[in-house]
């Protein structure tokens, strides 16, 4: 029967989605004193937005916890940063405990005497813009370690970022967004599979294809609609990237601890992937630049507009967040 677990419970239905799967231990852990493994610190909006090079500053400090991938999971996509349990419901499957696997094997983090002090992170950006991302989030980690959840959303003007990924997976040799893209294609010619996709599914509330990964003002709604908006810290990525001693001074506000902690106020560079075909976006064709700027303006438009109606609602130390610049592969306009 549909909304209804392989043994005729309904609590077993995944909370986000809707796939029905029956997890081990139940969703979460109810009790008073849950393990203090449960990470309460996440970085979340979309990938090649400096979620990386923020968690590595983030680890820097003894308080601040790594997770670490699973000897038997040999997938790419679980890092010491990144751990994709909440947007993967079929990893679900084997409950929260084995989500609680991936914290605890920091070796700063070892002393057991300590363990209330240290805060393990989760660094997966995908949780934000995946559906049900924050629902299940909200239904799994235990209601008692609510008040205290911080998320860190980090967003990057669309294009840049599109392009960063598309540059990532020419790093790698490999596209991850289906077979419609072929090994090696032009940027132009990713960008208008992208486009024939997102054509073809419509939608803006779920992540079905590579655009919807820039609609941050959706994703952004979906995840208030969980979360109260004191517990997500909303940031520019330019903001971040050029003024980043600031930046990172409101980040520790945001966390509660001192910056003075850190060693320096600089941002280490992380998960770049140099390749002699790397490009900028002034190297987009302007053709393809235009389609590009077109389908986002809205989208970004939307988000100024939410995050100036709701200013007050955010936490005190988010910094303001800065209008995108066109980008620099638009022609000029005589």
């Amino acid at each position: 029967q549909r909304g209804r677990g392989a043994r005729g419970n309904p609590r077993a239905q995944d909370p986000g989605t809707g796939y029905m799967h029956e997890p081990k231990g139940g969703w979460t852990d109810n009790s008073d004193k849950p393990s203090p493994l449960w990470p309460t610190v996440f970085i979340v909006a979309a990938p090649k937005s400096g979620s990386t090079s923020l968690g590595e500053k983030l680890f820097e400090l003894p308080q601040f916890c790594r997770p670490a991938p699973l000897k038997e999971q040999k997938v790419p996509w679980n890092t010491d940063k990144e751990v994709h349990f909440f947007d993967r419901p079929p990893d679900m499957r084997n409950g929260y405990g084995n989500y609680l696997r991936h914290f605890g094997q920091d070796p700063k983090c070892q002393e057991k005497s300590q363990s209330e002090k240290f805060i393990h992170l989760d660094g997966t950006p995908s949780y934000m813009m995946t559906r049900g991302g924050a629902v299940r989030i909200k239904k799994i980690i235990p209601p008692v370690l609510h008040r205290k959840l911080k998320f860190i959303a980090v967003f990057r003007e669309p294009i840049a970022r599109d392009l960063s990924w598309y540059n990532h997976q020419i790093a790698i040799d490999k596209f991850w967004n289906g077979p419609q893209y072929k090994k090696g294609m032009s940027y132009s010619d990713y960008v208008r599979t992208s486009v024939t996709i997102a054509q073809h599914k419509g939608g803006d509330a779920t992540l079905e294809h590579v655009l919807q990964q820039g609609y941050f003002a959706v994703h952004l709604q979906q995840w208030l609609k969980e979360f109260n908006n004191k517990e997500t810290l909303v940031l520019n990525y330019e903001t971040l990237v050029h003024n980043t001693s600031d930046t990172l001074k409101r980040i520790a506000l945001f966390l509660d601890f001192d910056a003075a902690s850190w060693k320096d106020l600089n941002l280490p560079k992380a998960n770049e992937r140099e390749h002699a075909g790397k490009l900028k976006v002034q190297d987009i064709d302007s053709n393809t630049c235009e389609i590009l700027h077109n389908w986002y303006s809205e989208h970004n438009e939307a988000l100024y507009k939410l995050l100036e109606a709701r200013r007050s609602e955010f936490p005190e130390m988010q910094p303001d967040f800065p209008r995108w610049a066109p980008p620099p592969c638009l022609k000029r306009q005589n």
